[in-house]
């Protein structure tokens, strides 16, 4: 992950709608959000996003010996 270091390319500069409009917050309904009825999507943790890492870059299972069962 890298982050901007340049504050004129990140997301948000130009308004806070930019930043509703962002693939990520498709599903935020922004109206229920102001009403305080739901919340914003939650960031993933640090520890979830390390196990989720670990998991992709273990090695994957060949079909043969070591597969398990189906």
């Amino acid at each position: 992950m890298k982050f901007l270091t340049q504050p004129e390319l990140r997301l948000g500069v130009n308004g806070i709608e930019e930043i509703k409009q962002h693939p990520f917050f498709k599903s935020v309904d922004w109206e229920k959000v102001e009403k305080g009825e739901t919340t914003g999507p939650k960031p993933i943790c640090k520890a979830t996003l390390n196990k989720e890492m670990e998991y992709l870059n273990k090695p994957k299972l060949s079909a043969g010996i070591n597969s398990p069962p189906q």
